[in-house]
């Protein structure tokens, strides 16, 4: 709890609800699940673990905090964690601002600082948080110690895996990936609209840094035959070209999980995130 000794009804009004957590103030170092505003809208936050640097966990599209539980609950008991549902997913409330990484990067830092997270950060990112992970190491170089990518999206990947299609099927398969179900979550279907913008975006990202990178993906054929072992090749490739833009880029592969690496086999997330530790 925040306790401000200030004279003045108004003043001490304000204090009381920054206390009560219904305005996004800033410096809220308390653990356990907060509401944050962001653009006027709850978000739902969970901060567990003490010391640095905070181990920050970023959802793939459509995923809530839940996702890192398990990972999230290790990684506590050795050092402060933050862990968010980004908007219109899980428990924090959707927002106007499209789902392009620029803005999702934006809404990260935004929720780091009115949870008074200032310290070194290592940021853990699967799929869809793997582009907002890499984008805040460019936009924020001195926050960033290291970074954990999960079977991380790639920039290149969507392009080339439909090319290994026949060309009839092509159109129906670039529609299917870019059109959003309408059964889904509100910010999942505001993700899948503006996913056509994340490709070019993160094309333009090509700076090089020097911090550690761990690269978990996942090798494993999927049932409906839509991850074929050419898509695969190319995904190993794609993700091996990174080290042009992170040299001290180590990449882990398992055929044991799907894409939900941090659910199949946590032990593996949770080992690359305490060995940058």
């Amino acid at each position: 709890m925040i306790k401000i000794h200030i004279k003045g009804s108004f003043l001490m009004t304000i204090a009381v609800v920054c206390t009560l957590g219904l305005v996004g103030c800033k410096n809220q170092r308390e653990a356990g699940f907060q509401k944050i505003l962001l653009y006027g809208k709850p978000q739902h936050v969970f901060i567990a673990g003490e010391g640095a640097p905070t181990v920050v966990f970023i959802t793939g599209a459509g995923s809530d905090l839940e996702d890192f539980r398990r990972v999230q609950e290790e990684i506590s008991k050795v050092t402060r964690t933050f862990s968010y549902d980004k908007p219109g997913i899980g428990k924090s409330e959707m927002v106007d601002e499209s789902r392009t990484i620029e803005n999702m990067t934006s809404e990260l830092l935004t929720l780091l600082d009115k949870t008074g997270t200032t310290e070194k950060l290592l940021l853990v990112g699967h799929s869809l948080g793997g582009f907002v992970a890499r984008d805040f190491v460019v936009k924020h170089p001195e926050k960033v110690i290291g970074m954990v990518l999960v079977d991380p999206g790639n920039e290149y990947l969507t392009e080339r895996a439909l090319l290994t299609f026949p060309e009839e099927d092509r159109g129906r398969l670039d529609s299917l990936i870019h059109t959003p179900d309408p059964t889904s979550s509100i910010g999942f279907q505001a993700e899948i609209a503006s996913r056509r913008s994340w490709d070019g975006y993160m094309r333009k990202n090509d700076r090089i840094f020097s911090i550690p990178v761990v690269l978990i993906e996942s090798a494993r054929l999927n049932e409906e035959g839509l991850l074929t072992e050419e898509i695969i090749q190319i995904k190993q490739e794609l993700n091996r070209n990174l080290e042009s833009q992170f040299p001290k880029l180590k990449v882990i592969t398992t055929t044991e999980s799907g894409h939900f690496i941090q659910l199949d086999e946590p032990e593996l997330v949770i080992s690359a995130i305490l060995e940058l530790l």
